[in-house]
């Protein structure tokens, strides 16, 4: 026997087969330190961990962890803990955490067994170094804002009946339509808000409404999986009613509807054509108006009467107008990225003469997106640039009652986003930004002046944001 470095090491050697030799030595050697010590009692350093855990803090609410494995644990289970804790686990190498803004966080992955439900997770391996982070604090948020659940219940496709004058502001909203026919789109009032009748369902995947304020009648059109169907709604005595629904086209895609002299006209795609149906009462017509795609806020009716189309061609969007000769190109931007399920731009008239265009714009050479703008001016167009981001949701546009033009998007972090300007001067305002909010938005302005924003996405209810 002999005492090295505080080790005691056996070179004692059975008499046995050379499998227990080999393993007796094996077990020497890493008792004694494989014969690597020195005399002065200095240890070797400790080996790379096996496991290393990088992470990052994307924005306010999420943390993007990644990590990588020897090949000995490639195929296994991880356990993350936050802050000492057992937060979950994956088989997979990377995990998006929801954090909390200004928030201080450490985590570290374990390697395991996991079999769920019957068997829990079992640590069988390393654990990696740890990664501590601290996330950013939310951007300050617009004053004078309130933002309440309307009752309008989950979905992506909220969409706000515009009208001129009047009271009361009208919307809608439809949930996932993956889920047809198990869906209905749920229309009903925005302000005042009425408790015990507030909305309506009718079923359907998509949704658009506009409202007649002298017949106290709201006009709404939904899809159903197969066919778009136009419904005439009225609250009466303490409840909503509907017509009977009327067929407007099979196999149609996105639409919008909009009223002139008491007449709803409904513009939707069909087979990556544009058509748009006018009538009511059982008597449509069609008319053929460009080969493109359309988003959910492509129509607009000038108070004059003059009808304006907002249609998709590849990465362009055409702006055409309706005259006495037919339908012809009044304007057109370029650079627009591909249209998502609620196309890539909004489109109102407000006066005569006086139409504007928010739309999806690719900038930095497609690396980030922004919010594009188009006006029309007496008979001038200009289009400008109102602000950037690396991600811009399909913009919603309204017009206040003072002419502040008024966008509503998401941005990359689904933060709920307001771009307000007046004679080509812009205020980028954040509305709301705890949480994931605004795949999706439309806006509407009641006569009060107030500003209404209707936003969701698909992992909530959607919310309303009220404010001056």
């Amino acid at each position: 026997m002999k005492r090295e470095h505080g080790h005691v090491c056996s070179s004692l050697m059975f008499p046995v087969g050379w499998i227990i030799v080999a393993l007796i030595a094996t077990l020497t050697l890493s008792a004694c330190g494989g014969g690597g010590g020195d005399d002065d009692g200095g240890t070797e350093p400790p080996p790379p961990p096996t496991i290393v855990l990088e992470g990052s803090a994307i924005d306010a609410e999420h943390i993007a962890l990644s990590w990588s494995v020897e090949d000995l644990y490639a195929n296994q289970a991880y356990a993350i803990t936050v802050n000492g804790s057992l937060y979950d686990i994956t088989t997979s190498k990377g995990y998006l955490f929801p954090a909390q803004p200004h928030t201080n966080y450490c985590f570290t992955v374990v390697v395991g067994s996991w079999l769920p439900p019957l068997v829990p997770f079992t640590a069988a391996g390393p654990t990696s170094n740890q990664v501590c982070l601290t996330t950013p604090s939310l951007p300050p948020l617009a004053s004078g804002w309130s933002i309440r659940d309307p009752g309008f219940g989950s979905g992506k496709y909220p969409s706000i009946a515009r009208y001129r004058d009047g009271y009361g502001i009208f919307a809608c909203n439809a949930g996932n339509p993956y889920l047809w026919p198990n869906e209905v789109a749920l229309f009903g009032y925005l302000e005042p808000y009425y408790t015990s009748a507030n909305t309506f369902p009718i079923a359907g995947n998509a949704c658009s409404a506009a409202f007649d304020i002298s017949l106290s009648e709201l006009h709404t059109v939904i899809g159903d999986g197969s066919s778009i169907r136009y419904l005439a709604a009225y609250f009466q005595l303490g409840q909503w009613g509907t017509s009977t629904p009327e067929l407007i086209a099979n196999s149609a895609g996105p639409f919008s509807v909009e009223l002139y002299n008491y007449k709803p006209f409904i513009l939707y795609e069909m087979s990556g054509q544009v058509y748009l149906a006018s009538g009511g009462s059982g008597h449509w017509t069609a008319e053929y108006v460009a080969d493109g795609y359309l988003g959910w806020r492509s129509l607009a009716i000038a108070p004059d009467g003059k009808i304006y189309a907002l249609i998709g061609q590849a990465d362009q969007l055409r702006i055409l107008a309706r005259g006495s000769s037919g339908w012809t190109t009044e304007f057109t931007v370029s650079g627009v990225p591909a249209h998502s399920t609620r196309g890539s731009g909004s489109i109102i008239a407000p006066l005569a003469g006086d139409v504007r265009v928010a739309f999806r714009k690719s900038v930095d050479g497609g690396t980030s997106m922004g919010v594009g703008y188009v006006a029309l001016a007496g008979s001038i167009w200009n289009e400008s640039l109102v602000t950037t981001s690396a991600y811009v949701s399909p913009p919603a546009i309204a017009v206040s009652a003072i002419g502040e033009t008024l966008i509503s998007w998401g941005d990359e972090h689904q933060d709920l986003r307001l771009s307000r300007g007046n004679l080509g001067s812009w205020q980028d305002l954040y509305i709301d930004a705890l949480g994931v909010l605004a795949e999706q938005t439309d806006i509407g302005v009641d006569s009060s002046g107030n500003i209404f924003i209707l936003y969701s996405d698909f992992n909530g209810p959607a919310k309303v944001a009220v404010g001056q």
